[in-house]
């Protein structure tokens, strides 16, 4: 499942910070078990909550949206009112299976080629 992507950095970001899925439950409103579907990946969390468990966690929002599979970055195109190209989700698919270091390469490439 790919939004399992997102829900294992979920998990790996709780344990770094040392809260139960409880406290974090709590922290959200929600119930623990729709926590728990977060990190499972059975449900993708709302924009609203990924901001605030960016901001519980401490971590650039964007970290959490590279996580995200199709549907959330739907979502937060819609909201933010942005339409992303047949060609922008494909490179976003891309971009979220490479690592932190061919991350920035890549990013650090663009810049360079786009005069930025």
């Amino acid at each position: 499942m790919r939004g399992n992507i997102l829900g294992k950095e979920l998990k790996r970001l709780r344990k770094e910070k040392n809260f139960s899925q409880e406290e974090v439950a709590e922290r959200l409103h929600v119930i623990r078990q729709t926590y728990s579907h977060y990190e499972t990946g059975r449900v993708q969390p709302p924009v609203k909550k990924l901001y605030e468990l960016a901001m519980l966690y401490e971590t650039p929002i964007t970290e959490l949206l590279n996580y995200m599979d199709d549907t959330g970055m739907e979502e937060i195109s819609e909201e933010i009112g942005v339409v992303l190209s047949e060609q922008e989700y494909e490179l976003l698919r891309y971009y979220r299976r490479l690592d932190e270091k061919d991350r920035k390469d890549i990013l650090r490439l663009t810049k360079k080629c786009g005069g930025g």
